[in-house]
This record gives structure tokens, sequence and C-alpha cells, in this order.
């Protein structure tokens, strides 16, 4: 019963000496490992990920995020220096076609850190399906070549285009030109 007495009658004590040691613990670390808050200067890219095979996005958007983190020192010459320790990752798996708004999520591999802000935070996507057509390569030839010279039928190594992308702009296609300016020329050409 002594004992209790004594222990509940110390209680206070031993409470306000263990806060104090913490309160000196958490003051050391801090010292000598100062937390620091900084942007990333490095750009990070937002990685897409999920992408239907047969989807494409049509749209322009946000490639890639600025952050501002908070870490210790050592984080910061340590695992945070790495170019592939930040990952911003915007994930479309299981999206139809159509306008979305997805979040980017940050993947971070270096502890203890905190994300004080990151933007943008989500980005719109207009997915629309994936479409292809093949055209007939028309030439165009606003030149003549040097005077005293002949220019010959050109040869073409390929006769058709396929044109890939979004099905709306795919659809407005009428057709591929080929330009081949020879002008003043004087010799062959072979050209891409």
């Amino acid at each position: 019963m002594e004992f209790l007495k004594r222990l509940t009658k110390n209680i206070p004590t031993l409470a306000t000496a263990i806060m104090l040691a913490i309160a000196v613990w958490v003051l050391a670390v801090t010292n000598i490992d100062p937390v620091e808050k900084r942007n990333i200067t490095r750009p990070i890219s937002v990685e897409v990920i999920g992408l239907g095979s047969d989807l494409i996005i049509a749209n322009d958007y946000p490639e890639q995020v600025s952050i501002t983190l908070s870490a210790p020192t050592s984080v910061w010459n340590g695992s945070l220096a790495a170019s592939t320790s930040i990952r911003a990752i915007a994930d479309l798996t299981g999206l139809e076609a159509g306008n979305h708004i997805v979040p980017v999520k940050l993947q971070i591999d270096a502890r203890p850190i905190r994300i004080d802000a990151f933007t943008p935070e989500t980005i719109t996507v207009n997915l629309e399906k994936l479409d292809s057509k093949s055209f007939s390569i028309k030439l165009v030839q606003p030149s003549t070549p040097a005077i005293g010279f002949e220019a010959g039928p050109p040869t073409f190594s390929v006769t058709t285009a396929k044109v890939s992308g979004p099905e709306s702009l795919v659809e407005r296609v009428d057709e591929v030109r080929a330009i081949l300016d020879i002008n003043q020329a004087s010799e062959d050409i072979n050209r891409d």
C-alpha cells in the first residue's frame, strides 16, 4: 500500500520527466538533421498508365508536376537525390472514350517526408477510339528545275500512307500529299 501511495504521488513528476526527455530528444534530432522545405527543381513527368490499347488521348494535358516537400536534410541528400525517387502517376485503367478528370498520385521512395503541395492534382483527358486509314500519296510539285534541265517523272518507294490517331481527327483527313521541291535543281534528287 505504501508503495502505491508513493508511486501515485510521483506520477506527475515521472510524466514531466518523460515529456522533457522526449522534447530534448526531438530538439537534438532536429538540430542534427533539420527539416527543410524545398521545391523539386528537376522535372517530374506525369506517367499515364492503364490506357486501353484501342484508345488514345486526344487533348493536351499538363505533362509535368511541380512539387514542394518537407524532409530532413539527410533525406534530401540521400534518397531524394535519386532521379527515380519521385513518380507522378495518372491511372486510366477501366476508362472508356470520353472526357475524364483523373487524379495524379505521387509515389515517393523516401521516408520521412511530407508533401506540402503539388500541382496539378488532377488532369483532364479526352479519350477517343484509335483509328487508322490508308491513303494514296498525291504528288505536289510546286517548282521547276534549273534552266536547261528537265525533270523526269518521279518514282515513289511507297505509294500509300497510313494515318493513325484519334477517330475525330482521322475522319477529317481527305488526302496525303508529298511535296517535291525541285526549285533550281541541277542533279538527281533522292530524299525522304
